[in-house]
């Protein structure tokens, strides 16, 4: 992965983001385009690389010690309701 701690380019996934919101007023729309774009600076323009990275950063916040981590699924609007007393998810 590369890195663009000193440089301007670590400005452009931000700004991207905080002006498709603007424009678009589809903030998480905006909000995964901006990851998108950081994915592929980290990666070198790698399209593979980006996508991977992306899909495992998702796995990792929606499968927790072999199972769904319902929690975070609630959070994202996957699922309408989630009782956290007894783990149960209704969609």
């Amino acid at each position: 992965m590369l890195s663009y701690a000193d440089s301007a380019l670590a400005l452009v996934p931000p700004i991207l983001a905080i002006t498709l919101a603007i424009v678009t007023r589809k903030v998480l729309l905006s909000l995964g385009l901006g990851i998108l774009s950081a994915a592929v600076l980290l990666h070198g323009f790698d399209p593979v690389g980006s996508a991977s990275y992306v899909a495992s950063g998702f796995w990792q916040q929606v499968w927790h010690e072999g199972a769904l981590n319902l929690e975070k699924l609630y959070t994202l609007g996957a699922c309408r309701t989630f009782n956290p007393n007894n783990s149960q998810l209704s969609c």
